[in-house]
């Protein structure tokens, strides 16, 4: 038995597919896309201030000296 998947059958036979009454209209879509970009945006500032605050004032260790076999173990 051979199988077609949805988008083939779609293209064969479009009747075959009855929209939802509860779908959302395009301008659904389209406020949630606005709403998912504004997240973006606030997520890729907020992982700025976690960059910044990451950085290590190196100057602070300049006159310590480093051990280059160190064992964790």
């Amino acid at each position: 038995m051979a199988f077609m998947s949805g988008k083939a059958l779609f293209t064969y036979n479009p009747e075959l597919f009855k929209d939802d009454e509860n779908a959302g209209e395009d301008e659904d879509y389209e406020e949630a896309k606005v709403e998912t970009n504004e997240e973006n945006v606030e997520m890729q500032e907020e992982s700025k201030k976690e960059e910044t605050l990451a950085e290590v004032d190196k100057s602070l260790f300049k006159n310590e000296t480093v051990e280059e076999d160190i064992d964790f173990d």
